[in-house]
């Protein structure tokens, strides 16, 4: 069991900057680092690692193109099999009727003109048939279809629906891509347009170990990627907190939603006993690090915690209601120090009920920089319509 230390300097560089991790501490946070140790404090999750390379690479590729079997609308049948639909258009063309009729010199001659102007339409129309047929063989799935058919596998086991993120971070900043303003997912391609619009899961992808103290640029380290599959349930964010721990203790929790809720107030030394208890009982000599940041979900009637993440004591993880300068400046073994538990006030005018975060991610980066060509920005307006049409009947079902 590690022992609790103690910092007796602060490195005042540090204080402005936030705290630099090392590569460890990093790898440490990944969801397959704490999870087989925190299962049973966690929302049901199914891991895939590693993942290929071939999927690695999709995920960083320009554009959002999807799995042809998933790109139109998807349901699954009693018999488990999952079927899909797509509508054609064709262009059927109506012979005109001959003409029995003598022609003169030059209406034969106009005749072999049209006839000349309608074969070279034609094998216009069939090269684009060809060029179509092409476009449609190009199915980004066939580079890693075992994967494919695994995450398929999974959502199924798992109920149906699930909410995915990669070794540290959830593609938050991607729903302006969910027509549910949510990240739950029903099938494979709902997964890949949230990772591939994501610059949470970018950062995973590319510039996870930038900022660590012994991070080499010229030669740096090769993480194993893994994607993990949540098993979905409603949550109210409300109720999610984040507490961050120095030297093995908490100095600080803060809600995570930025919106001002009136019934947290009476709730809140209710919230900090049982988030203490559960630290105290699961966490404090448990994790590898002395310093670490955990997230945490206390639903009604507020006497669970659930785990639902851990990150690095790191100048990247976000301190929402704090500052790192506060946070490092705290000594929890001083005599008379007690950790808060920080809510938005009702008066903070910075803030206000509908406050939306990762809104500075909103704008699809692949409309802006014109990363979809046109089949594929087809595809996504179909898609996205169809789901809204879902939607639509779902809630006409309701009422």
């Amino acid at each position: 069991m590690p022992s609790s230390t103690r910092t007796s300097v602060v490195d005042l560089t540090e204080l402005d900057m936030g705290p630099r991790p090392s590569i460890k501490n990093v790898d440490n946070c990944a969801f397959s680092s704490w999870y087989p140790q925190y299962k049973k404090l966690c929302p049901k999750a199914r891991l895939v690692k590693p993942l290929p390379k071939e999927f690695v690479e999709y995920l960083l590729a320009d554009g959002i193109v999807l799995a042809k079997g998933d790109a139109g609308l998807v349901w699954e049948d009693t018999d488990g099999e999952v079927h899909g639909a797509r509508i054609e258009e064709v262009d059927a063309s109506v012979p005109l009727p001959e003409n029995t009729s003598a022609t003169t010199g030059n209406e034969a001659k106009e005749k072999e003109e049209v006839e000349e102007e309608e074969a070279e339409k034609e094998e216009e129309q069939e090269n684009d048939g060809n060029e179509a047929s092409e476009d449609e063989a190009e199915d980004p799935t066939i580079h890693f279809q075992e994967l494919h058919n695994d995450i398929a596998s999974l959502i199924k086991e798992l109920g149906g629906s699930i909410c995915p993120k990669l070794n540290w971070s959830a593609p938050k900043d991607a729903l302006w891509i969910s027509t549910t303003n949510n990240m739950k997912c029903i099938n494979p391609s709902d997964i890949y347009m949230l990772l591939k619009a994501s610059s949470y899961i970018t950062h995973d992808l590319t510039e996870a170990y930038e900022g660590c103290v012994d991070f080499d640029e010229s030669a740096p380290p090769k993480p194993e990627f893994e994607l993990v599959l949540r098993k979905w349930f409603e949550i109210n964010p409300a109720l999610e907190f984040r507490c961050f721990v120095k030297d093995r203790n908490i100095v600080g929790i803060t809600q995570r939603d930025m919106n001002y809720y009136e019934f947290l107030g009476p709730l809140k030394d209710k919230l900090e006993d049982e988030i203490h208890a559960f630290f105290e009982e699961n966490l404090e000599f448990t994790f590898p690090d002395d310093s670490f940041v955990f997230d945490v979900y206390v639903p009604e009637p507020y006497d669970r915690v659930w785990l639902i993440d851990i990150n690095p004591w790191a100048s990247k993880t976000d301190t929402l209601l704090y500052s790192w300068e506060q946070l490092m400046g705290y000594d929890p073994l001083q005599t008379g120090f007690e950790p808060e538990l920080r809510l938005v006030d009702k008066l903070d005018s910075s803030r206000g009920f509908g406050t939306v975060e990762h809104t500075e991610s909103y704008v699809p980066k692949d409309f802006v920089d014109g990363g979809l060509n046109a089949s594929s920005m087809s595809d996504m307006v179909d898609r996205l319509r169809q789901m809204m049409a879902s939607q639509h009947d779902d809630s006409s079902d309701d009422e």
